[in-house]
């Protein structure tokens, strides 16, 4: 009820009323006491004449209520629509975190600046999801550039080498990460740093990583799905790298290059700081995997048909089969006629067409 009743009379009108009743009610108070008849039986004589005659009374009160409103109009209006006007200048010039600063004004111009910052605060949140839209579409689109990119050096180029170098400078600057990384897996598990950008110069390209086979860069390969560590000291799922660890890398992802027959090895992106990686992101280091993995796989193809151009050469009476499974089965031809299919087999090979 109190709070009601406060509210009531922090209104503007109330305000200014308030101010001027206060200002004039001593000048009131003096002219009801200079017109009663007791007050001049203690009164000097003198004193008569001009209180009767002069109208001081209601200067004093004329002038009194013209101070009371303005000091009332500038403590209780003016300085709350200064407040509002310099709050829409800054908002108007571009800043969308300015506020009126009248979070505890009540009445009128309390409730306008409070509507103010709502609408302010509105404004910035939209903003900044537009922004963020925005970073987010323009982040794919580069994205899907550097993935189309890749997959066309990797169909038009044979220099693997190349193309791994091409793809750690790329997929470190998308993400804006520090490291980034193709690894081979080695027959005994340990991974062989094959292309990197930002690790320490000892760690050049052949260089094999023991102490590292348990580790998040191999989990990929056995999971078969992306591994991503959102803090690596707090990891479980594998043991510690001291690869990563000597680098200081908290963040991360690693994906696998799928091939045909057998995975490649890995492809990870890693961060100094602790960095939350979203699906985006995780599809995009997979499609540039993927690109290395077709690579991969026109390099083994034309390694295949080289060996089998010079096996044709040395044996250019041999025969060639090619069954449904995509296996070639060389013979030669008067082996074949001779001892027949069986006998005549020399080489079985798969095909990774």
């Amino acid at each position: 009820m109190i709070r009601k009743i406060a509210k009531t009379f922090s209104s503007v009108r109330m305000q200014l009323v308030f101010s001027v009743f206060v200002a004039i009610a001593p000048a009131l108070a003096l002219t009801y006491i200079v017109n009663q008849s007791w007050f001049w039986q203690f009164a000097p004589g003198w004193l008569k004449p001009y209180a009767l005659d002069v109208p001081w009374a209601s200067f004093m009160v004329g002038l009194l209520a013209l101070i009371a409103a303005w000091f009332g109009g500038e403590h209780f209006i003016l300085r709350q629509v200064r407040a509002l006007y310099n709050a829409a200048q800054r908002l108007a010039g571009g800043d969308w975190s300015t506020r009126t600063g009248l979070k505890e004004a009540e009445g009128e111009l309390g409730q306008l600046a409070k509507t103010f910052d709502y609408m302010a605060e509105s404004l910035q949140q939209r903003i900044a999801e537009r922004e963020a839209a925005e970073k987010n579409l323009l982040n794919r689109t580069f994205q899907q550039t550097v993935v189309a990119a890749l997959g066309q050096f990797a169909l038009t180029n044979s220099d693997l080498e190349a193309l791994l170098n091409q793809t750690v400078i790329l997929v470190a600057q998308t993400l804006e990460v520090e490291y980034a990384a193709v690894f081979e897996q080695l027959p005994g598990g340990q991974p062989r740093l094959q292309a990197g950008v930002g690790w320490k110069p000892e760690y050049d390209r052949q260089t094999s990583l023991p102490g590292n086979e348990d580790s998040p860069i191999t989990a990929a390969l056995s999971s078969g799905d992306p591994v991503i560590i959102a803090d690596l000291k707090a990891e479980t799922r594998s043991s510690a790298s001291p690869f990563l660890v000597e680098h200081g890398v908290v963040s991360g992802i690693t994906v696998a290059i799928p091939t045909h027959d057998r995975p490649f090895g890995m492809l990870g992106v890693y961060s100094t700081n602790r960095q939350k990686f979203n699906s985006d992101e995780v599809q995009f280091l997979q499609a540039a995997a993927t690109a290395i993995g077709l690579a991969v796989e026109r390099k083994r193809a034309d390694a295949e048909l080289q060996k089998l151009a010079a096996f044709v050469q040395l044996s250019p009476d041999a025969a060639m089969e090619l069954n449904a499974h995509g296996t070639i089965t060389t013979r030669h031809h008067h082996l074949f006629q001779r001892g027949g299919a069986t006998t005549g087999r020399l080489r079985k090979q798969k095909s990774s067409f």
